[in-house]
């Protein structure tokens, strides 16, 4: 009995150097599983990030661009108004400059038709209510082209306006869509000066 025990206490001293030596090898592939599920959950934080990142750009981008668009379609519509008056204008001036043709015209046509009392006769009463019509005619469109180029000139003035107030609501705009995403992000100094507010344009985060 006294052999059986020293043997016994060699297989359990054999053991606990195998448990060792297995614990040894082990610690590393602990280690290595930690440092990868560590670099998947860091990578998942930064594609996270850069995704809320592009939204929050995109949004930004979007609220400026309508802001841009509705802008551009107001002058647009103005032009269009601007242009359609100045139609007007021309066709105005036009019948202006065809009566008084008519209105010299027609002495020296109820000249012409003296030898035929007849025809005489209708001439002179056309030129008589043709001088009346245009001596009406005349002041009358004169104040109306009057009236639209005022008009042309307060859709200009418009125009301006809204140009220059796009240059104030696009920062705004963009600055209060990355604040309603997310508040870290803002817009840096050189985008601020492509949207007009002489900064600059980067998306940062903070």
């Amino acid at each position: 009995s006294a052999s059986i025990a020293p043997r016994a206490a060699r297989r359990g001293t054999r053991r606990d150097s195998a448990r060792g030596q297995a614990f040894v090898f082990l610690l590393p592939l602990v280690a290595a599983l930690a440092a990868a599920l560590l670099f998947v959950f860091d990578a998942g934080q930064a594609t996270s990030e850069k995704r809320r990142l592009v939204d929050a750009a995109d949004a930004a981008a979007l609220s400026a661009a309508t802001w841009q668009a509705r802008a551009l379609n107001f002058e647009s519509y103005m032009n269009r108004a601007v242009i359609a008056n100045e139609a007007a204008i021309a066709q105005s001036v036009s019948l202006r400059s065809w009566s008084a043709y008519m209105n010299r015209m027609l002495p020296g046509a109820a000249a012409l038709t003296r030898v035929v009392p007849l025809l005489n006769a209708a001439t002179l009463a056309l030129e008589r209510i043709w001088a009346v019509f245009d001596a009406a005619l005349q002041p009358g469109l004169g104040a109306f082209e009057a009236m639209l180029s005022l008009v042309d000139h307060d859709l200009a003035a418009a125009q301006r306006v809204v140009h220059a107030a796009a240059f104030v609501a696009v920062p705004e705009s963009v600055r209060a869509t990355l604040a309603a995403n997310d508040p870290r992000y803002e817009v840096s100094d050189g985008g601020e000066l492509l949207l007009g507010d002489r900064k600059s344009t980067r998306l940062n985060s903070s």
